[in-house]
């Protein structure tokens, strides 16, 4: 959501709400870090957009590049950029086990939807096996992230 806050930084650079709508004052806000983050995250989402009805080879290939924009769009903003290199892998991994989590619903409702549902006790005890893995990564970098943030606001 800080991706959202690069209009009214243009008014904020020139202490003046007609700024808002300054080319000047859009182009230097949107050329700083967390306006290439913004402009990485809308083009992300603007390819999931389009690609979300295909289902072809190359709508899928493009989804996964729209979803990694997006993904790489948190580690060029944000307290992420306090921890350096190490927070940004970790936040990294942690999105990404957020991701698979969150995605790996989705076969569920569909297989839930379905007049057979005879497969569904193999699919959810392979969900359950795998879980334990990415859940930990997550857990594991979210505990990591946590006392990163901790010792960064001590040091301050």
């Amino acid at each position: 959501m800080s991706h959202i806050a690069i209009v009214p930084t243009a008014p904020y650079l020139q202490a003046d709400i007609s700024s808002a709508i300054d080319i000047l004052m859009l182009q230097l806000a949107l050329e700083s870090k967390a306006g290439i983050a913004y402009l990485m995250s809308a083009f992300g989402f603007l390819i999931l957009f389009l690609t979300s009805k295909q289902r072809t080879f190359l709508p899928l290939a493009l989804t996964y590049l729209g979803a990694g924009l997006i993904l790489l769009s948190f580690l060029l903003a944000g307290h992420a950029l306090i921890g350096g290199l190490k927070a940004q892998i970790v936040l990294f991994v942690h999105l990404l086990g957020i991701a698979f989590w969150l995605g790996s619903f989705l076969p569920f409702q569909w297989m839930c939807n379905q007049p057979d549902t005879s497969n569904l006790y193999l699919v959810a005890h392979r969900f359950g096996s795998l879980a334990w893995g990415y859940v930990g990564c997550l857990l594991i970098a979210g505990i990591f992230l946590v006392r990163l943030r901790f010792r960064l606001r001590q040091n301050q």
